[in-house]
This record gives C-alpha cells, sequence and structure tokens, in this order.
C-alpha cells in the first residue's frame, strides 16, 4: 500500500495501528521515500530456519556427545523423533 508523506502525518496512528504485513510505503511527489513493516518474531524465524535445517543436518558421534546424547552411530538420531520444540 502506498500513502503520500502529509496523508500519513494526518492519521499517523490510524496507519501504525493498521499496519498489516503488506509494507505501507511513503511516498513523496510520486516517489517511494521509506517502507515501514512490522518486526519479524525472533522465535518465528528461529523456528523456521531449524525446520529448514532438520532437512539437511547430520549428527555425527562428536556432535551427539556435545549435545550430552550418548549414541552409537550418527543414523541413531531422527530430528522427527527427538522433536521438542513443539512445531
Amino acid at each position: 500500500m502506498q500513502v503520500n508523506i502529509t496523508e500519513f502525518r494526518s492519521h499517523l496512528f490510524e496507519y501504525i495501528n493498521n499496519l498489516s504485513h503488506e509494507p505501507l510505503e511513503l511516498t513523496l511527489r510520486g516517489e517511494v521515500i521509506a517502507r515501514l513493516l512490522l518486526p519479524e518474531d525472533p522465535q518465528q524465524e528461529a523456528l523456521s530456519l531449524l525446520k529448514k535445517l532438520r532437512k539437511t543436518a547430520k549428527l555425527t558421534k562428536e556432535g551427539s556427545e556435545d549435545l550430552g546424547l550418548n549414541l552409537l552411530k550418527p543414523s541413531d538420531w531422527d530430528g522427527d523423533a527427538h522433536d521438542h520444540l513443539g512445531y
């Protein structure tokens, strides 16, 4: 959504309260001069990265010891079976 900076100033709190996941672009003389975005949720971002990592991660015997796990061989660990993150 685009809004002129003068319009934005006049209705600042309305635009801030209604900010959605779509960026709000502020314009001046028809050119975009700024974009307002909602902040990322750090927990959701971390969970998303962990889900991506789960697809390619391999746990070695040394790595399992670092985590306090006692695994005989890397294939004994299954990321989905040891899911304690609740997703």
